[in-house]
């Protein structure tokens, strides 16, 4: 199973980092069920991959 959300990060300084966030469940042989969490950094993410991830003007 798969899920991603998109939300920010507050650092210590108080500023924010936009992210998107991919959570995941894997069965492993040693410890069961894993869930897992990458976090990645929005804006790289619509520098690199801008095709794939273009927001809808609604």
């Amino acid at each position: 199973m798969n899920d991603y959300i998109h939300y920010q990060l507050r650092k210590q300084d108080g500023t924010y980092i936009p992210v998107l966030d991919q959570g995941r469940i894997v069965e492993s042989v040693r410890f069961g069920k894993v869930f897992y969490v990458l976090f990645m950094d929005w804006q790289a993410i619509q520098v690199n991959y801008s095709t794939k991830f273009v927001e809808k003007a609604t």
